[in-house]
């Protein structure tokens, strides 16, 4: 499991349970805004709150790269799909200025709330993650399999990463030809067996130390102070954005 990581800012300490709420409200609210003075403005306050809590910069920009991978592909594809005024014509297809501004205002919604969540979420750890989750009473099934996931998923790719190593030692160099797609086929397959073989090994370690298919409830922390002044502060924060007329 990774690391719990803490970057000595006052976020760290709000309770997880309080920025987990606060990161769900955000994003419902965020998801069907479409004003782009409220979008652009909940996008600067998680700069600023990942700035203000001594977040590393390259770290919480990362976290957009694939995002806007995603938003660019909605500048080229969305106009063209939308009816209005054309900016410009190719052939019988007509780029629109409401298709442009429609992507615009999507990409804009999807940068606002991935900058939120990994402002309040980005420095808490699967396992912290998770045990907010069940003591806000998700159902413990979830919890695990959330815990299970983020652990595993980066051990499936390493392995992949092996395998797909150990075929290019064997002079396996991909294209676009039936014998890529053969050896793929079979470092996938290869990837699934290897992966059942050592979900039964852990699950027996799992089992020796006590498993029983429920992680163990975490104890709750007291009610500080600084929970209080930050809910109190997001309530007001989320009030104001909804009566903004």
């Amino acid at each position: 499991m990774e690391p719990s990581h803490t970057y000595g800012g006052w976020l760290d300490r709000v309770d997880p349970r309080v920025r987990l709420l606060a990161a769900l409200a955000f994003s419902i609210l965020l998801a069907m805004e479409t004003r782009w003075a409220v979008l652009g403005g909940a996008a600067a306050v998680a700069c600023a709150i990942a700035v203000t809590a001594s977040m590393p910069t390259g770290a919480f920009l990362k976290r957009l790269i694939p995002v806007n991978i995603f938003v660019l592909g909605l500048f080229v594809f969305v106009p063209w799909s939308t009816e209005g005024t054309p900016l410009w014509r190719a052939g019988g297809f007509a780029y629109t200025a409401e298709g442009l501004e429609l992507a615009a205002t999507v990409g804009l919604r999807a940068n606002a709330i991935v900058m939120t969540a990994g402002a309040l979420l980005g420095a808490l750890d699967p396992l912290t993650l998770s045990s907010a989750m069940r003591r806000l009473g998700a159902p413990p099934k979830l919890c695990l399999l959330f815990v299970l996931s983020t652990r595993y998923i980066g051990l499936f790719r390493q392995e992949y990463l092996r395998l797909f190593r150990a075929a290019r030692v064997r002079c396996f160099e991909p294209g676009a030809n039936w014998r890529t797609l053969q050896t793929q086929g079979h470092l996938v397959g290869a990837l699934l067996l290897r992966s059942m073989d050592r979900a039964d090994r852990v699950l027996a370690a799992m089992r020796c130390r006590g498993f029983h298919g429920e992680l163990p409830a975490p104890p709750g922390r007291p009610w500080s102070i600084h929970d209080a002044a930050f809910a109190a502060g997001a309530t007001i924060v989320f009030a104001g954005v909804l009566w903004t007329p």
